[in-house]
């Protein structure tokens, strides 16, 4: 007789509002952990079509009323331990201290993925794939953390060509662009801009998400040049392979700049929202990318200048940044996540 698996239920949310970056880490978890445990999610105010697509129609979901925090938290756990569930992961702003101690029950374990760092914490366990002192952290309770790329969130694309050989670029002919699956402020379009400004004989390679209100208007963009391909809703298999296939990317400090990274690319990084601010600092003090700050701030000549200094790298400083970027993401995040969770 098959031994029964402990459930695990993962509590996230993807939409315009927040994008899609919650709900991809949460499935690169669950793929983490789906050998040792029964992994299903909860969700309030996500499209069921995509999460069913983006969790690959592989785990058992559930939608909830969450308009009220309290009301919602206090839903969420009743229906976890009515599941005799193992455990409760975390991954969303609005769990914050007070929504954790009104979860926080003794029958299951409460696991927090974290990027923003909050006065308390009421679980026991929390996830912060930067790289910050733990220090930084308050508790009430004997919280365990994993913290940096040791433990980074990756999806087995990218956590299997992470622990290949090193990538040689010896000249950058396809450029990637990409900001997550909202982009709310259309930062795609003003990057796309600046390159036709700078006029280069390049390819480039646009990804677009599911949620991305300006698909359209950069879709058609995209049509009237030949040099421009425009690709949406793509797989995670089929994001790996277009950025190996590229040979410079322009993206925000996001989990798709981890993915970048293990599959090493030249990278220009900067950040979109304030989340993102711990991985942009641990990318310039690791040499991973060239920062260009807050993407927001950045103007067309600041955007244009940082393609042009990395299109001059010569061959040291390519190879440099992607032996940094090589070291940095070993590909066995999912062992030692998995070993830290079963022994909570």
């Amino acid at each position: 007789m098959t031994d029964i698996k402990p459930i695990i239920f993962v509590r996230t949310d993807a939409n315009n509002a927040i994008g899609m970056g919650h709900l991809i880490r949460c499935f690169a978890l669950a793929k983490m952990l789906e050998s040792s445990f029964n992994v299903k999610f909860i969700f309030t105010n996500t499209d069921e079509l995509i999460a069913n697509k983006f969790l690959e129609n592989s785990y058992d979901s559930f939608w909830i009323n969450g308009s009220d925090k309290l009301n919602e938290a206090e839903e969420v756990t009743n229906y976890v331990r009515s599941n005799n569930a193992f455990a409760l992961i975390l991954d969303g702003y609005q769990f914050d201290s007070e929504y954790q101690k009104k979860v926080y029950d003794s029958s299951f374990k409460l696991i927090y993925i974290d990027d923003l760092i909050y006065p308390n914490y009421f679980c026991d366990l929390v996830i912060n794939q930067a790289d910050i002192l733990q220090e930084r952290y308050k508790t009430n309770m004997q919280t365990k953390y994993l913290l940096g790329v040791r433990y980074v969130l990756l999806r087995p694309d990218f956590l299997k060509v992470a622990k290949d050989g090193l990538r040689e670029i010896n000249s950058i002919k396809n450029i990637f662009i990409s900001f997550g699956g909202g982009d709310v402020n259309n930062t795609t379009l003003k990057v796309l801009k600046a390159l036709l400004v700078l006029n280069i004989e390049c390819s480039i390679h646009l990804l677009s998400g599911p949620l991305n209100q300006n698909s359209s208007e950069i879709g058609n963009l995209c049509s009237e040049k030949s040099t421009l391909n425009f690709y949406s809703n793509l797989s995670s298999s089929q994001v790996k392979e277009l950025i190996a296939n590229c040979d410079l990317a322009l993206i925000p400090n996001s989990n798709l700049s981890l993915e970048a990274c293990a599959v090493q690319i030249l990278m220009i990084t900067g950040i979109t929202a304030n989340n993102q601010l711990g991985y942009y600092n641990s990318f310039q003090a690791n040499k991973l990318s060239l920062g260009i700050g807050n993407w927001d701030d950045a103007s067309e000549d600041e955007i244009v200048a940082s393609v042009k200094k990395i299109i001059n790298f010569n061959s040291e400083e390519k190879n440099t940044q992607l032996l940094n970027q090589h070291k940095y993401i070993d590909g066995f995040s999912s062992e030692r996540i998995l070993h830290q969770i079963n022994t909570i």
